[in-house]
């Protein structure tokens, strides 16, 4: 896969429109509240912190909010984390590489732009990723960030709250690039009421070297697994979340080392309890099958993006 088809994958499965334009720069999304916060890139012992103006939802609200700020100096991150948040879904963090976003929060969608760079995706819940020794992900002095955040408030009660992302210094002098590498698919339809589960089947056509996966899907999903092997009749898992909880979508330290021309198979399985067939989307109502490698460069600039991708198969419920 192209990198930028890559890019496309990583925003769209954390999701068409893009944030919003120069007209957009001073409007905060709806509910915002400026707060008393520090706000932007922040120097901390360790490293920064990026964090947003504070946000205000009511109950039953969903918003795609962007907030973007300046990276003051040079950014070497050996470690990102977060402390997870009820009402953030799920946040895409990039750099804009291209065309500039508007300063601060601006409303946008679920959709992601080609100006943008991935360096850091979570979804609910606590979670963190630590670079291999002589690995960090290199953000240049000037270069804006973006977070892209899903906020859902489904809670009874208003909430005020705001965003951040932790990232600790990384020692390399000379470090390695990172990236990240997906199996998943857009293919996906739930019948109503009862369990199932979908089977992805891809091939792999780069080196790829995996440090973390970070297994994503919404409300429905109950177990997550991926395998690996030489053909399709010589697989075996090599990563399983069992059970798949929503709630806390950690990223798992995973070393795994992958040839061109291996074959993969990623398998969701899922309890639709609703009376309607439920296919993929972005909104918490849909759902999504994708698990997503972090990855390290294994020659130069080899295998930090891209993906495995595939129609899926519904199986039967046992």
């Amino acid at each position: 896969m192209h990198r930028t088809l890559m890019f496309v994958v990583v925003g769209v499965a954390f999701g068409a429109s893009a944030c919003g334009s120069d007209d957009d720069a001073a409007k905060p999304p709806p509910g915002s509240d400026p707060g008393v916060i520090e706000t932007g890139v922040i120097n901390t012992a360790d490293g920064w912190v990026f964090r947003t103006e504070k946000f205000t939802l009511a109950p039953g609200e969903e918003h795609f909010v962007c907030y973007a700020a300046d990276a003051p100096a040079d950014l070497s991150i050996q470690r990102f984390a977060v402390a997870g948040k009820p009402m953030i879904h799920h946040f895409l963090m990039t750099t804009a590489d291209g065309t500039r976003e508007p300063s601060g929060f601006s409303e946008c969608g679920a959709a992601f732009k080609f100006s943008w760079r991935p360096i850091f995706m979570a979804g609910a819940g606590k979670a963190e990723v630590a670079m291999p020794d002589g690995a960090a992900q290199q953000v240049r002095a000037g270069t804006q960030l973006v977070l892209q955040l899903h906020l859902l408030n489904a809670s009874a009660e208003t909430v005020t709250e705001h965003a951040e992302v932790r990232m600790d210094r990384s020692p390399a002098a000379d470090p390695n690039p990172v990236g990240q590498f997906i199996f998943g698919t857009f293919d996906l339809a739930l019948p109503p009421k009862q369990p199932s589960r979908l089977q992805i089947d891809c091939t792999v056509n780069g080196d790829v070297q995996i440090f973390a996966m970070f297994p994503h899907m919404h409300y429905l999903g109950r177990k997550l697994e991926l395998e690996l092997g030489s053909n399709s009749d010589s697989l075996s898992p090599i990563y399983t979340r069992d059970p798949y909880a929503f709630e806390q979508q950690t990223i798992d330290p995973l070393e795994l080392r992958i040839t061109p021309g291996t074959a993969g198979r990623l398998t969701c399985s899922y309890d639709n309890n609703r009376d309607e067939t439920i296919t993929y989307g972005e909104s918490t109502t849909n759902e999504m099958c994708f698990a997503i490698g972090f990855t390290v460069a294994s020659g130069p600039a080899a295998g930090l993006g891209g993906g495995c991708f595939g129609k899926s198969l519904l199986l039967d419920n046992r």
